[in-house]
Formats: C-alpha cells, sequence, structure tokens
C-alpha cells in the first residue's frame, strides 16, 4: 500500500508540469523574396531535377542574388526528400546558392555516416551548447526528482507520533511539499523544470556525501546556465546591407534604403551597383576596410574612373577579390575590350561559384552587370545574456532550500539496508553506513543474542532482499539510472541518468533544440551523432545491470 502511495504521489507531481515544460528559444527571420523565386521552388517541389534546380539559380541571378543560406537550405530540404534523384552535378548546382555554405551543403548532401558525424562540429555554435544544455539538464532534474522522491518517500511517512496521528503527520507534510512545489512553479513561470532542480536538496539529506555533494553542485552549475538567455536578434548593423547586396531586391526598395540611410556611403555604392536609379549621392569617401573597398573600387570602375580604382584596389590589395574579378571583366565586356577579358577571365577560374554566377548571368542572358559585395552573411546574431532577477531567485531559493538540507541531514534519517525499516537519530542512535543497531549487531559484528530475536531477524532480512532485488530490477529496467540511485550508487546513477535523459529527449522531440535560425543544417547531420549516443547509452545501460549483479544487488 505505501508503495502505491508514492507511486501515485510521484506520478501527481509529474503531471503537474506536463505542459509547457519546456521553453522555445528559437526565433524566425522573414526575407523578401519575388514571385518568381517561390514558383520555382514549388516547380522544384513537384518535380526535383537538375533542370529545375537550374532555372531557380538562373532566377535568382536574375535578381543579382550572390550568397543566400535560406534558398540553399530550402533546395537542400527537397533534395534530401528526393535523395534516389541526387547525383552530383546537382549537388555542385545546390552549393551555387550559397558559397560560404557549401562545405556544410557537401556534408550534408554526402551519403557518409562517418563524415557527418566528425564534421558536426562545424554545425554548432555556443548558442546551440547552451540550449542543448537547458533542456537537457531540465529533463535530467525531472528524472532525478522522480527518482529520489521514490527512494526517499519515507520523509513523509517517517514518524514518532502515535498511531492515529500518523497518517495526519505524513499528509501534512505532503501538503507542504506539494505547496512549495507548486509556489516554485508559480515563481518561475517561464522555467518550470528549475522547480524540480530546486526541489532535489530537500530529497537528498540520507545519501552519502560524495553523491549528495555531487548532486549538489550539479544542481548549483545547472542553475546558474538555467539564468542565461539564448536568443536570436537581428544585426541590424549588417541587416540592411546584406539586403541590398545579396537578397533579391527591387529597384524600388534599393531606393528606399537609400533614402532611409542617406548618410551610409557603403549603402549607397552597394545600391548604385546593382541599380542606374541609384546615382544621386556624394562623392565616395576613403574606404575604412576591404567591404567598402571592393563596392568603392567597382563605383569608380562602373563610372570609368580606372585611376581611382587602381588606387584602391593596390592600397586595400583587393586584386584577387573574386567580385572585384568579375567587375574587372564586366568593364572589358562593356567596353568591347575582348582581348583584355580573354585574357583576365581566367584568373576567375580559382573561384568557380563566382565564376559560374558570372558566365551564367554575363553570357547566358547576354547581360553585363556590376556586382556587389558584402562578405558577412548573418542576417541574425545570438545574444547570450543573463537574467539578473531570475538568478537571484534561483540562489536565494537554493540557499534557503540549502539550510533545510543541512537541517534534515542533522536528523539522520535513512532506510536500514538489511531490513529495510526506516530509522532517525532519535529512534537508533548508534548506527553505522545506513544500518539499524541490531542488524549491525547480527551482521557487521555477531555478537550472543536472543535465537528467537536472530531468527525473526534473518527472516526479515532475507524477504527485504528479495524485495529489494526485485524493485532494484524492475527500475533499472524501465528507468534507467533509477535502480543505481536506489542502491546509493549515486555518481554512477547520475552518469546512466543523464544519458537516458538526452536519450529521451531526442525520442520525445526530436532535433527541435537546433533547427534555429543560427544552426543552418544540423538537423540533417545530427541524426549519426545520436545513433552513436545511443549506442553508447545502451553500453552504459547493460553494464549497470552487470555492475549490481556484482553488487549482489539484481
Amino acid at each position: 500500500m505505501k508503495l502505491f502511495k508514492t507511486a501515485l504521489f510521484t506520478f501527481y507531481i509529474c503531471i503537474m508540469c506536463a505542459n509547457n515544460v519546456f521553453a522555445s528559444d528559437s526565433d524566425n527571420t522573414n526575407a523578401l523574396y519575388s514571385k518568381t523565386i517561390k514558383t520555382e521552388i514549388s516547380k522544384l517541389s513537384d518535380n526535383f531535377n537538375s533542370t529545375n534546380v537550374e532555372n531557380l539559380f538562373t532566377d535568382f541571378l536574375r535578381y543579382k542574388g550572390i550568397d543566400d543560406p535560406v534558398i540553399a537550405y530550402a533546395v537542400v530540404e527537397l533534395a534530401l526528400e528526393n535523395k534516389e534523384l541526387l547525383t552530383s552535378e546537382i549537388v555542385e548546382q545546390i552549393k551555387k546558392f550559397s558559397p560560404s555554405q557549401s562545405g556544410k551543403i557537401e556534408v550534408i548532401l554526402s551519403n557518409s555516416f562517418s563524415n557527418k558525424l566528425f564534421k558536426i562540429k562545424n554545425f554548432i555554435n555556443i548558442g546551440t551548447l547552451l540550449t542543448f544544455f537547458k533542456q537537457i539538464f531540465g529533463l535530467f532534474c525531472i528524472l532525478l526528482f522522480i527518482y529520489f522522491l521514490f527512494k526517499n518517500f519515507y520523509f513523509f511517512t517517517h514518524t514518532h507520533l502515535y498511531a492515529h496521528h500518523q497518517k495526519f503527520s505524513a499528509l501534512t507534510k505532503i501538503a507542504v511539499f506539494v505547496s512549495i512545489f507548486t509556489t516554485l512553479l508559480i515563481i518561475f513561470p517561464h522555467n518550470k523544470t528549475s522547480a524540480f532542480a530546486l526541489m532535489l536538496p530537500l530529497l537528498l539529506s540520507s545519501e552519502a556525501k560524495t553523491g549528495r555533494y555531487t548532486c549538489l553542485l550539479i544542481i548549483f552549475i545547472g542553475l546558474i546556465f538555467s539564468s542565461l538567455g539564448v536568443n536570436v536578434t537581428d544585426n541590424t548593423s549588417k541587416k540592411h546591407y546584406i539586403n541590398a547586396a545579396l537578397k533579391p531586391a527591387s529597384q524600388e526598395y534599393l531606393l528606399n534604403l537609400q533614402k532611409k540611410y542617406p548618410e551610409d556611403k557603403l549603402l549607397q555604392a552597394i545600391a548604385y551597383l546593382k541599380t542606374d536609379e541609384a546615382k544621386n549621392f556624394l562623392a565616395l569617401p576613403e574606404p575604412e576596410n576591404s567591404v567598402e573597398a571592393v563596392n568603392f573600387a567597382s563605383v569608380y570602375l562602373s563610372q570609368g574612373k580606372t585611376e581611382q580604382f587602381n588606387r584602391i584596389v593596390n592600397k586595400f590589395n583587393i586584386s584577387d577579390n573574386p567580385v572585384i574579378l568579375m567587375n574587372m571583366n564586366t568593364f572589358f565586356m562593356k567596353n568591347f575590350m575582348y582581348d583584355e577579358y580573354e585574357q583576365y577571365i581566367e584568373n576567375l577560374y580559382n573561384y568557380p561559384s563566382y565564376y559560374n554566377i558570372f558566365q551564367n548571368y554575363q553570357l547566358k542572358f547576354n547581360k553585363t552587370t556590376y556586382f556587389p559585395y558584402y562578405k558577412y552573411t548573418e542576417l541574425i546574431i545570438p545574444k547570450i545574456d543573463i537574467n539578473w532577477l531570475n538568478t537571484f531567485k534561483y540562489m536565494a531559493v537554493f540557499a534557503v532550500f540549502l539550510i533545510i538540507h543541512f537541517f534534515l541531514t542533522g536528523l539522520k534519517m535513512f532506510r536500514c539496508k538489511y531490513c529495510g525499516k526506516v530509522y532517525c537519530a532519535k529512534c537508533n542512535d548508534n548506527f553505522y553506513d545506513n544500518t539499524c543497531s541490531l542488524c549491525y549487531n547480527i551482521h557487521e559484528e555477531p555478537v550472543d543474542s536472543d535465537p528467537h530475536i536472530l531468527t525473526k531477524r534473518n527472516i526479515e532480512s532475507e524477504n527485504y532482499k528479495t524485495f529489494k532485488l526485485r524493485l532494484v530490477f524492475v527500475l533499472s529496467l524501465i528507468l534507467p539510472g533509477s535502480g543505481l540511485i536506489y542502491t546509493g550508487n549515486i555518481i554512477f546513477g547520475i552518469i546512466l541518468t543523464a544519458l537516458f535523459a538526452t536519450v529521451l529527449y531526442f525520442i520525445i522531440f526530436g532535433f527541435s533544440v537546433f533547427t534555429w535560425p543560427l544552426n543552418f543544417g544540423i538537423q540533417y547531420v545530427f541524426e549519426p551523432a545520436v545513433i552513436v549516443l545511443f549506442i553508447i547509452f545502451f553500453i552504459i545501460y547493460i553494464l549497470s545491470f552487470v555492475y549490481l549483479r556484482s553488487k549482489d544487488v539484481s
């Protein structure tokens, strides 16, 4: 009956936070694309083949798009849905949509398990790791809470009151515990898992020092990291440059940008290179970096001011910049300098992605245009900040519960490992290693005892040992790590519980934690790592049974 009450109470605590336990840290951004591009993507979705990929890229170039990860990964998604039609030629076509992401795209579209496994580090950033840690820590704390609550439920039932008051005492303790837990859920509405973490110190007082202090340290570190926020914010200092230089944009949009930032010479230079209507700006100042240098030099070249062009190119040593090479070839074509064009076009062979863009646009459409340049493609940037108010709340509550924890530790409440009965310092002064006085005298230091008492106690010990054997086996089978924690092997139990929490997270939520705007493509390469994680978990899971058997527990 006590076991049923314990399970029922544990279940009640768990369902209290069944909804909205995990908060999403991701954000979305929208880019303005032409109807033609959207139409071409729809055609590619209906009929995935090399011709339609090339048609989409052709339309992409008409809007002078040079590097766009959003479109690139949209095509990658379609490619993965049609893997049987994927060829090396199509892979090369897809990489042209975003030269800056070409290495990642090649990994994603490869069929090599090891390639994806060992190159996953290229897809991970600090925002990913922090978000992942927070999510796993939350699930880990929920599991630990369940395990220790089940193991130490006798905190609520053990009392020295008269029999008719024992039930009232247990219900009072449970009511206080639930009230505190509910209060924490109200105090931390956006991070409900912190309530599980903060309540754990109240359930650890009977554990051995090593395991107890390890758990407390993990909780403390986890709460600190839980105070950190992982947000995605617009890179406002670069967004208008990127929209102007790299995104498909109309002349009207470029002119509006120009009016919005009338003093921004770099933006005006980019707009000038993309539309003939954006020429009403003052003389360009001296460039301060290579980005300005490429665009200012290109403007001078488009105006035929070769002297200023050569001066900037030489000053900033950008003669081998692919955009400069593209614009020089455009200049040769516009001025009918075909001999120079034929000699100089070879310099662009070292940049195949840019060469393909140049050739497809300049020759296929029989047009010449000057390309703008902006090397940064991050429209959004990670923002990791600390919530000082939550940090103060966490530490204040944790400090209070830590004081209560050490107070409960002073009560020296424990369950005898031989007979399974619950004792505390008041009812059993002399105990050693979670063993009551009588069992200690019988098993640890045998002395002459009443044969009747000795026989009765041995029967109780054998019955409890059989019950514990079965209980630990069932617990270990359905909740990995719980059996180890129940038997006092806290460190090993924590390791297995952490692995189980990670595996359980992927089973329930998949790769949702990774699919946020700063992690283009990571969801496509994480599967090999998860497979390896499952293998490691399974090996340690099996070893836990071997370990328990060696300790005569299961």
